[in-house]
């Protein structure tokens, strides 16, 4: 490897943490994660409970404001590990700051609150004492299906989650947006057994019919994954007329630059300079910088 090179997810990561939009899209080392925790489970969230609120002390910085809350879960599908029982609470911070996030978030904390009541997802957490906590502050949740896939069993830890993760994506109890949540995390895994799931996703009616899903399993397959096999569905996605989705777009637009030889990736990029858009336009002008700059450090 280059100076300039970087792992699928490492690209993935940054591009997905550099939209505003998304707010904070926590992408998570699962592999890590399944590995540091003492249980993980699909849980339904019963309930939330706000305790009270203060500020959490990180110097030299001032005083970040949080609120304390307790969740009340209900495992319904143990990955791994033996929960003492099946009804927990477990309690966690949300920090929020009124004047933004210029200073970047904390590790170990979060600003989106994932357990929302009633909803079911993926939970890992650590044994302290005769009580639980959630593995990592930052991470609360993960998205996942409701439904346990008819599947074989698995028996390895991770790939029980990584099946779980896969299965909303063809979940008809899961919502667009999460849909769109599991394939940012999808993306994130260095793990070649979820590409097929992701390219059956690309191929089936949801796709189809949803032009941000669809850019969005593209970006994971080849930023995440270094999936050539989708770079001609790419280049279409990339050179049709709309504009609706260009923050997408221009994910792709770097997915497609950072995987394509020079000699696929610099005749589109010189189309996309041309765009109606002036944001991909942009974002075309620093790919193919960028792509430039990896060519001559790999010769």
């Amino acid at each position: 490897m280059t100076k300039l090179s970087i792992s699928s997810a490492a690209f993935f990561c940054v591009l997905l943490l550099s939209g505003g939009a998304r707010g904070q899209i926590v992408v998570y080392d699962l592999p890590k994660l399944v590995k540091s925790s003492d249980v993980v489970a699909v849980a339904q969230v019963i309930g939330v409970t706000q305790t009270g609120s203060g500020a959490i002390e990180f110097p030299p910085s001032h005083p970040i404001l949080a609120r304390f809350r307790v969740a009340n879960l209900h495992l319904r599908d143990v990955l791994k590990g033996t929960p003492a029982s099946a009804d927990i609470t477990v309690p966690y911070t949300v920090l929020y700051s009124p004047a933004g996030w210029a200073g970047g978030i904390p590790w170990g904390y979060t600003i989106r609150d994932s357990l929302t009541p009633n909803s079911i997802r993926l939970i890992f957490l650590k044994s302290v004492g005769a009580r639980y906590e959630f593995t990592n502050g930052s991470y609360l949740s993960v998205v996942c299906a409701p439904e346990a896939p008819s599947s074989r069993q698995l028996l390895d830890p991770l790939d029980r989650v990584l099946s779980r993760v896969t299965a909303a994506l063809f979940s008809t109890s899961v919502p667009r947006q999460e849909k769109a949540e599991a394939i940012w995390q999808l993306g994130a895994v260095e793990e070649d057994s979820v590409v097929p799931a992701l390219r059956t996703f690309l191929r089936g009616d949801v796709a189809a019919k949803d032009e941000s899903l669809r850019i969005e399993v593209l970006t994971a397959l080849l930023g995440g994954h270094k999936d050539r096999s989708v770079l001609e569905a790419a280049e279409s996605e990339l050179l049709s007329g709309s504009t609706s989705t260009f923050y997408s777009k221009c994910n792709l637009v770097y997915a497609f630059a950072a995987v394509a030889p020079q000699s696929c990736s610099f005749p589109i990029l010189t189309r996309l300079l041309d765009s109606a858009s002036p944001e991909i336009r942009t974002c075309a002008g620093a790919a193919a910088d960028q792509a430039a700059r990896f060519s001559a450090h790999e010769r």
